[in-house]
């Protein structure tokens, strides 16, 4: 008997240490925040591995040690208590543990990038909770926080009142003219087929050409905006009156068409940014009782598996959500080697799309964002994004800025101000590469003429310093000609 029982125990003892391994179930636990710290730490480095190192540069990659610091790290995990606090006192939307697990089975379901997220998940030990905890969580709540904070009516209902108000009486194109707020005037052209046969030669060299496609895309909400009801017949798209006022997530705008024919339709627009996050937030952590540590929810999440190498070449998946940024043109794209960053388009703002985890986060809105613009500049030095130029309402630009993708921060430099010796003449259209060393822009609009401009200058982030150099005048034996930009140019009604 004794030896039954005993062969009972070992086959009992046998299936759980089979089973155990093929079960992905763990449960939550306390977590405590240096753990929290050490998980970060192992995101971070798979990031840092796949960021782009420019060939250029004259030195080697530094390790990640170099690039964000300890108290960068615990930084994050701090603002990541913020934000859940926040979620749950301010818009009582705690984070269960269900939530969480559907959190994860949409990253492993809809990631573009399934060998990164895989390295993600064993960076964290392929330990569910962990996961949970420390990937799912941070990506869950700021897309959340997010979705909430662009549509709450009681951070940005006062703005929109104002608004509204001082709206009364504006309904047309002279009175739009007198109203505060940024101005950009642009033209759209269909550019395709017939319609581009029938049209003038080259009626507004500054204009956004649009595919038939695009051209209805873009018609579309304008109809909804200025008409009486949706359209679809140009015939039928009033010239001269002012829209209602029109709430572009991330700021207030009203429209007017000042001209059109059967090809072209030239918009003006007066918009007004919202109140940013961060400066809310700042006051909101001081007016709310938010609670200490985060406390992980009682659950038993698992990790589905993932299918590597299903991304078929050559096709198109759309990036959705609410976290997903406001339509814009005239803006740039970089990528990093692990995100795409998106800046500008005739607003102060931008986002980061990591395909690894099919999600996006906006860009920091704190010191030292440059001016929103459209028709920038945007370059990748390895470690940092430097935007500049560009045209803001009818201005053109000389300033610009560095962003760090990695401690999600704008650096303060001479490019903010557009202060200093050698800095180039203000531009939009123009050109900018990355040497390795240094950033070089040449060319583009003065929108003061518009003058075609055959001038530019160097600028070296280490130094935070403009070079002298012909390039600053346009003189010396065989400098360029000008030339017209090799994309649109304008600022755009968003």
């Amino acid at each position: 008997m004794r030896s039954i029982r005993g062969r009972v125990r070992l086959t009992v003892a046998l299936i759980v240490c089979v089973a155990a391994p093929a079960s992905s179930l763990a449960l939550a636990r306390d977590l405590s925040f240096d753990e929290r710290v050490t998980a970060q730490k192992a995101i971070e480095q798979i990031y840092w591995n796949h960021r782009i190192w420019p060939k250029d540069n004259p030195g080697p990659k530094p390790p990640l040690s170099a690039v964000i610091s300890d108290a960068a790290i615990r930084a994050k995990i701090e603002d990541d208590r913020r934000m859940s606090a926040l979620l749950e006192a301010f818009w009582h939307q705690p984070l269960t543990g269900e939530r969480l697990q559907a959190e994860i089975e949409r990253m492993a379901r809809q990631t573009k990038a399934p060998e990164t997220l895989r390295e993600l998940f064993a960076a964290l030990h392929d330990d569910p909770f962990l996961i949970a905890e420390c990937l799912a969580r941070p990506t869950l709540t700021r897309r959340l926080v997010a979705s909430g904070f662009a549509e709450d009516e009681r951070i940005h209902g006062a703005q929109r009142r104002a608004l509204v108000g001082k709206l009364v009486g504006v309904e047309d194109l002279a009175t739009l003219q007198r109203l505060d707020g940024v101005h950009a005037e642009t033209t759209f052209v269909l550019d395709d087929g017939a319609a581009a046969r029938d049209r003038p030669a080259d009626p507004e060299p500054r204009a956004i050409r649009l595919s038939r496609n695009e051209w209805n895309r873009e018609l579309g909400p304008l109809s909804q905006s200025v008409g009486p009801a949706p359209v679809n017949a140009m015939s039928m798209l009033p010239v001269g009156r002012v829209s209602r006022l029109v709430d572009r997530g991330d700021r207030f705008v009203v429209l007017a068409i000042r001209a059109k024919d059967a090809t072209s339709v030239t918009v003006a627009s007066v918009s007004w940014m919202k109140r940013t996050y961060g400066d809310w937030a700042r006051e909101a952590v001081g007016s709310l009782a938010l609670g200490g540590a985060i406390a992980p929810p009682v659950a038993a999440y698992s990790v589905p598996p993932l299918s590597l190498g299903d991304c078929a070449d050559d096709t198109w998946e759309p990036t959705m959500g609410s976290d997903v940024p406001d339509a814009r043109s005239g803006h740039t794209a970089i990528w990093t080697g692990s995100e795409m960053v998106v800046w500008g388009g005739g607003t102060a703002t931008g986002a980061r799309y990591n395909p690894s985890t099919d999600s996006w986060v906006a860009t920091s809105a704190g010191p030292n964002v440059p001016v929103g613009c459209s028709y920038h500049t945007a370059i990748w030095t390895g470690s940092e994004m430097i935007v500049w130029g560009g045209v803001c309402g009818a201005a053109a630009l000389s300033t610009g800025g560095r962003y760090d993708p990695v401690t999600d921060t704008w650096a303060a430099s001479s490019l903010t101000t557009g202060s200093g010796a050698n800095v180039p003449q203000a531009s939009g259209g123009h050109t900018a590469v990355w040497t390795g060393s240094e950033m070089i822009v040449w060319g583009g609009f003065d929108t003061a003429g518009p003058v075609i401009l055959n001038t530019g200058g160097r600028y070296n982030p280490v130094t935070d310093t403009w070079a002298a150099s012909s390039l600053t005048t346009g003189s010396g034996a065989n400098a360029p000609q000008p030339a017209s930009p090799t994309r649109p140019f304008g600022p755009a009604p968003r």
